[in-house]
């Protein structure tokens, strides 16, 4: 059995939460410790300071011979499960949850172990910012929970990756809620690394990929808003029971 306690924690250089994550779980699964976050970004981030789109990790995972898979709405029992068998999983965070409009502080970890003995239950994560970290439960569920941004709910909750290799089972995804923020990520990560292949590479692959990328983006977008408009109409026309159903799903 894996211990996951033992995986290398990198320290990411800027804003590279994501690509830290998967180097750190690559690197772990392999045993290619010559795998750095500078190498995923130059396939999937090309361009400073831009974000790291979950279907772009999950594919480059794939391409190194791992397994990958996406689950949003889940319990940290589901994740407890998956990391006592050595599975990494890789949440999606808001450091900020109180703030919507706050750009910067979607952030990445890695979960390695879900602590629940005579002390206060707790979850340990090799955070990108260099060092593993201990997190009472309560903290982590909050951030976890309902990631917004510029006011929109994006759909992600409780949302995280797995990854494992071939000899690993992982359960079958759950990405209910998720398609339209994933399709405006994955869109505008198209279009920046597209843009960068034109500018930097000369590479005629570039166009197709930004033309391929404001098609996914104004799917995503329009998706999103349509998301968000149904979602303030059923608030506003059944506040009392959809507050009561968001908090038995919560319990």
């Amino acid at each position: 059995m894996r211990n996951l306690k033992q995986m290398e924690v990198l320290r990411q250089k800027g804003p590279a939460c994501g690509t830290t994550c998967l180097a750190m779980v690559i690197r772990f699964l392999t045993g290619d410790s010559a795998i750095t976050p500078g190498d995923i970004d130059k396939e999937i981030r090309r361009l400073p300071g831009m974000f790291s789109a979950p279907t772009d990790l999950m594919m480059y995972a794939r391409r190194k011979g791992l397994k990958a898979e996406e689950y949003n709405h889940n319990s940290l029992q589901q994740v407890k499960e998956l990391v006592d068998q050595g599975i990494p999983v890789v949440p999606l965070l808001d450091l900020t949850p109180n703030n919507a409009l706050d750009f910067q502080n979607w952030h990445w970890v890695v979960m390695v172990a879900v602590e629940e003995d005579d002390r206060p239950d707790r979850v340990v994560i090799n955070n990108p910012w260099g060092q593993q970290e201990e997190w009472g439960k309560n903290d982590f569920l909050r951030q976890w929970a309902h990631l917004k941004l510029l006011g929109l709910t994006f759909g992600y909750s409780n949302y995280f990756i797995a990854l494992g290799t071939p000899d690993d089972e992982l359960p079958p995804r759950r990405v209910d809620g998720v398609a339209p923020a994933n399709a405006v990520i994955k869109g505008l990560a198209d279009v920046l690394n597209g843009f960068a292949r034109v500018r930097f590479d000369r590479s005629p692959r570039g166009l197709g990929q930004i033309l391929w990328g404001i098609f996914r983006l104004i799917y995503g977008i329009a998706y999103l808003l349509w998301s968000n408009i149904r979602f303030w109409f059923k608030f506003s026309l059944k506040p009392s029971s959809y507050n009561s159903d968001s908090q038995g799903s919560r319990s």
